[in-house]
């Protein structure tokens, strides 16, 4: 089974313990989470906004999958791990945490600057 997260109002982080990812590197509230072959899923309220599915801003081994992304569910089986579960059903989704967010949020690009080769071309 799987779930579009964003189109659900969600936003999953999925930290790869296995492959070396902390999970504590950042202090994130109590949440949904889902045990999964490599590590973890943490299931967040999804904020206003479109999140991307992303990592580039995050420690290593954690990504986001949030809009335009998906991910397995339970209780879909998994060929290492059998059957996903829930760590905890008792627990309330919490809202995307806001320093995460702002990992997340597009930076401005700077613009290109064309390189000034006048002198290399005249050498030509």
């Amino acid at each position: 089974m799987g779930l579009f997260p964003g189109k659900s109002g969600i936003c999953v982080i999925d930290i790869d313990i296995k492959k070396g990812a902390n999970p504590t590197e950042l202090e994130l509230p109590k949440t949904l989470t889902v045990k999964t072959a490599n590590g973890v899923h943490l299931y967040f309220t999804k904020p206003e906004g479109y999140i991307s599915n992303d990592h580039n801003n995050l420690p290593d081994k954690w990504d986001v999958r949030c809009d335009g992304g998906y991910v397995v569910i339970p209780p879909s089986i998994h060929p290492e791990l059998n059957t996903l579960f829930w760590e905890d059903e008792e627990v309330e989704i919490a809202p995307l945490p806001t320093s995460i967010r702002a990992r997340l949020e597009k930076k401005e690009r700077t613009a290109f600057i064309e390189p000034d080769n006048s002198e290399r071309n005249t050498l030509l």
